[in-house]
């Protein structure tokens, strides 16, 4: 497989039906009336995904009549759009309601993807499923869009969507032999797995896109790679393997990535797993000021209360859970992990009954989000909480680890006080960016 270029062979590729359209508007409809959205702005949104949709279902000859009954109006986008981050995806809405037979399916699929970004950075989970499928359904040959909408939503917890619009990415990206995509849609689908709680099926994945990005001399690739693998080998209790990771990782992936403050983040979950509680909270108060989706941010701070609760923090225990737990009730797929890091940290101060109320609530929220991975975190945990079994000790000085693991943190660390931030030298917009 050649890297971004036809192949030589004639080699004809089983490419996977793409799935239907999102069913539940509804959540869409109460997703949008939140305060960061605003009225006019849910309006306009509402009213483009239906036109989108019904453009990208609409044969080329009938797209000049789709809305030829709605009067031209060329002051339609109005003073409210001016200066929005939203802006040039809007005029294109606009434009498309206008001249539907004269857009460019290009300009369609920047600004429908636009949308699904900015709704990611703002948690509107189901915007951004409802847009990257827009765009992967204007565009159905693009593997990096159909990984966009399996990315949107795995996020957003439908994993049955998510693991078809995985298996489409792998169908397009090996029919354009595009080695990019192949390898995101690996790495994307193991992450998946791990989510679900199925280890097995995702070590394969993530090998595989480690080891085709490595052979592809494909830097940026390889690191996203080996980052999943860090994130996996820890959640496995594979701990030498995991520092590995973490070396291999910080030796990939670029220093301004968007991804380096979660790699610093999933460095100092390694930390607290092993024991290193000092260290982790350290890179943790830092991680948590350059992470703003509200989704993300209750995962680092259920980390950040486990790391204050290892070194004996009461005040900084207390603020941090105080926050997972608001937060996990607007966002309890991510939230339920993070209550399992606030009764973690309650046990190790030893306050039973708060860090079994914990425990519950992480289980009970992990139920009824779907969050396979963390109810098999908070049933085991409850169990250890009631038998009053202590949390993972202070890492010794003398142990092997301790020197490895201080200097990977120490190097995130750097990292993060040198990081530019995820759009210093501007997003492509020509295709979706890797997580």
């Amino acid at each position: 497989m050649g890297v971004d270029r036809a192949s030589a062979t004639q080699t004809t590729w089983s490419v996977p039906a793409a799935p239907r359209w999102p069913l539940d508007d509804a959540k869409l409809l109460e997703e949008l009336g939140a305060p960061v959205v605003g009225e006019a702005l849910a309006a306009e949104l509402l009213r483009t995904y239906t036109a989108v949709r019904a453009w990208a279902e609409a044969g080329q000859g009938e797209r000049k009549e789709l809305f030829a009954g709605r009067p031209f109006r060329p002051d339609e986008p109005g003073g409210w759009h001016e200066g929005y981050p939203l802006s040039p995806a809007l005029a294109i809405f606009h434009q498309l309601r206008q001249r539907p037979h004269l857009i460019a399916v290009r300009d369609i699929v920047i600004a429908c993807r636009q949308v699904a970004l900015w709704a990611q950075d703002h948690a509107l989970l189901q915007t951004a499923v409802h847009f990257s499928t827009a765009a992967a359904s204007a565009d159905p040959r693009d593997p990096a869009l159909a990984n966009l909408a399996a990315k949107a939503c795995r996020r957003a917890g439908d994993r049955s969507r998510s693991e078809m619009w995985h298996e489409r990415a792998f169908g397009l990206a090996r029919a354009t032999q595009n080695v990019r995509q192949y390898i995101e849609a690996h790495r994307s689908l193991g992450r998946l797995h791990i989510a679900n709680d199925r280890f097995d099926l995702a070590r394969p994945h993530l090998e595989t896109a480690a080891r085709t990005a490595r052979r592809k001399g494909l830097k940026k690739a390889a690191g996203g790679a080996y980052h999943e693998l860090l994130g996996y080998a820890t959640l496995a209790g594979l701990h030498r393997k995991a520092l590995e990771y973490g070396e291999r990782t910080l030796r990939w992936l670029p220093l301004h990535h968007k991804r380096t403050p979660a790699l610093a983040y999933d460095l100092a979950f390694l930390a607290v797993n092993v024991g290193a509680y000092s260290a982790a909270a350290g890179l943790l108060n830092r991680v948590v000021a350059k992470i703003h989706a509200p989704d993300e941010q209750v995962v680092v701070l259920g980390t950040l209360g486990r790391a204050c609760g290892g070194t004996g923090d009461v005040d900084g225990f207390v603020r941090a859970a105080a926050r997972v737990e608001h937060l996990a009730r607007a966002y309890p797929l991510t939230g339920a992990g993070a209550l399992c890091g606030a009764a973690e940290g309650a046990r190790l101060l030893r306050r039973w009954d708060l860090a079994a109320t914990y425990a519950n609530l992480a289980l009970d929220t992990g139920r009824a989000a779907g969050a396979d991975l963390a109810v098999r975190v908070a049933t085991d945990l409850a169990g250890q909480i009631s038998a009053r079994a202590p949390g993972i000790p202070q890492i010794d000085l003398t142990d092997p680890r301790q020197k490895p693991i201080t200097a990977l943190i120490n190097q995130a660390a750097m990292r993060l006080e040198r990081w530019r931030g995820p759009s210093w030298r501007g997003r492509r917009q020509d295709r979706p960016d890797e997580e």
